[in-house]
């Protein structure tokens, strides 16, 4: 799906959120490690705008490089 979004901060944090819903999941549980992915921080701004700064391949990268296949 990540290559499919349209790459802003609205449309990211939508899918964000579609993945916690699917995976039933607390939103800390969604986020948290992503902020220690990113910012190597347990918090931070919202996910979907800080993503949307970044360029998409290097999001789809360090995410391949740190989730299971």
């Amino acid at each position: 799906k990540l290559e499919n979004v349209e790459w802003d901060g609205p449309a990211i944090h939508a899918l964000l959120h579609e993945v916690k819903t699917a995976h039933d999941i607390l939103p800390k549980e969604l986020f948290q490690p992503l902020y220690r992915i990113f910012l190597d921080r347990d918090d931070g701004p919202q996910m979907g705008w800080f993503l949307s700064t970044l360029p998409r391949e290097e999001v789809r990268s360090v995410l391949d490089a740190v989730l299971p296949s």
